[in-house]
């Protein structure tokens, strides 16, 4: 994973007994990275990644990198040629946990207008961007490259991406407000109350 000359501390590894996980917290440089890979099943079990959720919510880090097969596309339309959806539970499950977490589907974001699929099938022709990196929105700024490769006797393509990791603590950045809050009515009565006080203070 890392150049010889990077400066790394792996914290935390952990895998799951059926090798369709991996995840490492590491130091790199002055920053702190939670890194998954996944092989996700090959079957619609949403509770594979309600997992990763839990893992992702127990080791919280702002610099997070997701990558693998995760055997269904995010985009239906634009990333396979899929008659119907494929483990539409499970891509709803994880779906929800990048949206949680604030991560992008790096090469997307790279590649907007382009059309490239990690995973063909000949009889019947089928093909699909299963292979992906999700990563934490900020990190895209650090982002040298995301490509799609030819794969080696494999019906999957390579997928790579290059980070040129910041070697200096961050200074002050743009604050984004988490959305997912206003989904939760306590949050909301608190900030309600809030705006009431500060209203009355300053009156």
């Amino acid at each position: 994973i890392f150049h010889p000359q990077t400066q790394h501390n792996i914290i935390h590894e952990e895998h799951c007994p059926e090798g369709n996980y991996a995840i490492i917290v590491c130091t790199v440089f002055s920053n702190t990275y939670t890194i998954v890979n996944i092989y996700g099943p090959n079957e619609d079990r949403p509770t594979f990644f309600h997992l990763i959720k839990e893992r992702l919510d127990e080791l919280p880090n702002e610099n997070i990198i997701i990558g693998g097969d995760f055997n269904f596309v995010i985009d239906f339309k634009r990333d396979s040629n899929y008659c119907r959806q494929n483990n539409p539970r499970a891509r709803d499950a994880f779906v929800q946990t990048i949206e949680e977490q604030g991560l992008i589907d790096v090469w997307r974001e790279v590649n907007p207008g382009k059309q490239a699929y990690t995973w063909t099938k000949r009889n019947p022709h089928k093909f699909g961007r299963l292979d992906m990196f999700f990563i934490s929105e900020h990190l895209l700024n650090y982002v040298a490259s995301s490509a799609v490769r030819a794969g080696y006797r494999s019906d999957h393509s390579m997928i790579s991406l290059h980070i040129n990791t910041p070697q200096k603590k961050k200074g002050p950045g743009l604050w984004k407000f988490n959305e997912s809050l206003l989904n939760d009515d306590s949050y909301d009565m608190l900030i309600e109350k809030l705006i009431v006080n500060i209203v009355t203070q300053y009156a």
